[in-house]
């Protein structure tokens, strides 16, 4: 494609979003048509505008190039704003009036996120294992794997996993196998005196999930609005199991912060960080601390399978350094409701890629993993990244399920590590030798 043509073509897309970004913010908004939803006439122009530059793309060949629909596809869902409109069956209609030869690749939604952008949920949201079925015979769909997240993600900070230290298969992790909701927590509990920056030794109060295994629990760190520059910190933190009289059972968890260790971090603005800080704790050695919260936000620890008609507790030593009176900071027992409970075996990877296999077998199509793998964390100290990439692979092979790799040449998921050229020397060994071994078998 000439020069030339580059100018001419994305002179048309800019042209073509003019008129109707004017028609949206300034017309439609103020005046009813014919008394259906006006928000709708853009399709409409946008379809004489995919037209007409098809008119233009016979006049004027590229050499060899197809015009990207798929820009204006996306832009026909997203900027125009369509109510009532799937934006991806917009963007796959605006592609197939120019194009009906190649491919399209449907991604199955991971997350939804509020129109805020601040509020996300991993769960399915339709009978389909979050996918959007076309009325399409060209199309993959395609869904992503790295299940469970708190073992292929373990020890990178942005993923909130730093201090994780997952093993695969583990029969004593549990996992849930469907979706997770959150229930309820122990607000009525002790919270830190923000006016006092020495430790404190606070208890959540107890809480009794339901007794008929819908339910996991967690200890969490809660560290809302400690402000920009504040911070709290925790240590020696408790998560203590009671029976019917009270009479306490156990302690399932027990982190003295002694080492390298961090929760699963969230914050409802995204705002804040969760960090390990050695010699700052209670005892003078390490402890966790939550910076820079504007809202709401805590650090979790994995699930926890209760004891139907047992109370659970969470304590530890808090400190709090804020100029927010406001700020709450505690220690809580969270509840959420599960679709199942599973532990991290074979059995939960098979359960969890069959969801793809069912769309695939109810309607005909075929399912593509486009991404993959476990993070170099998994492949130290026997933490059996190689044992998750075998099971994986072979669930794929067993039910014909095309896959790719992520990633081949990066820092975190890397087959080499780094972003220069790929060495022996940088190479994940234990996963190459994993991927040679497989894929010569299955070309037998």
């Amino acid at each position: 494609m000439t020069r030339r043509d580059q100018i001419h073509k994305w002179f048309v897309y800019a042209l073509a979003l003019i008129p109707v970004w004017l028609l949206d913010e300034f017309v439609l908004n103020r005046i009813p048509l014919f008394g259906v939803i006006p928000m709708l006439l853009p399709l409409a122009v946008v379809a004489v505008l995919v037209l007409c530059y098809n008119f233009l793309y016979f006049l004027i060949p590229y050499s060899g190039g197809y015009p990207v629909i798929y820009l204006i596809g996306f832009v026909l869902a997203l900027i125009f704003k369509c109510k009532g409109a799937n934006p991806l069956i917009a963007a796959a209609d605006g592609i197939r009036t120019v194009d009906n030869n190649h491919m399209i690749f449907v991604e199955r939604m991971c997350a939804s996120q509020d129109l805020a952008g601040t509020q996300e949920q991993w769960v399915n949201f339709n009978d389909e294992n979050n996918y959007v079925r076309l009325d399409d015979d060209n199309t993959v769909y395609e869904f992503h794997y790295y299940d469970p997240h708190a073992f292929t993600h373990q020890g990178f900070d942005w993923a909130g996993t730093l201090g994780n230290d997952v093993s695969y298969p583990d029969e004593s992790y549990l996992v849930s196998g469907g979706n997770t909701q959150w229930s309820t927590s122990t607000f009525a509990g002790d919270k830190a005196d923000t006016s006092d920056t020495e430790w404190q030794y606070l208890k959540s109060g107890k809480i009794t999930p339901k007794a008929d295994g819908t339910q996991v629990i967690s200890l969490v760190f809660q560290a809302e609005n400690v402000g920009s520059y504040g911070y709290a910190r925790a240590d020696e933190l408790r998560l203590d199991e009671y029976d019917e009289d009270g009479n306490w059972v156990q302690t399932i968890y027990a982190e003295d912060c002694d080492d390298t260790t961090a929760l699963n971090f969230w914050s409802s603005d995204k705002s804040g960080g969760l960090y390990y800080t050695s010699g700052e704790g209670h005892l003078k050695k390490g402890c966790l601390m939550i910076t820079g919260t504007t809202d709401d936000a805590n650090g979790g620890t994995r699930y926890f399978c209760p004891t139907p008609g047992h109370s659970y507790e969470a304590s530890g030593y808090f400190q709090v350094n804020t100029k927010n009176a406001g700020a709450i900071v505690r220690p809580r027992v969270d509840v959420w409701d599960v679709d199942s409970i599973d532990v991290l075996n074979r059995a939960y990877l098979e359960k969890t890629i069959a969801q793809n296999i069912a769309f695939s077998d109810k309607y005909n199509v075929p399912v593509y993993c486009g991404e993959f793998g476990a993070g170099i964390h998994c492949f130290e100290n026997d933490r059996g990244g190689d044992r998750w990439l075998d099971d994986v692979m072979d669930i794929f092979h067993q039910n014909n399920i095309s896959f790719n790799y992520h990633s081949f040449n990066e820092y975190s998921f890397g087959l080499h590590n780094g972003s220069g050229l790929p060495t022996a020397e940088n190479r994940n060994d234990t996963l190459y030798q994993v991927l040679v071994d497989k894929l010569k078998k299955y070309a037998e």
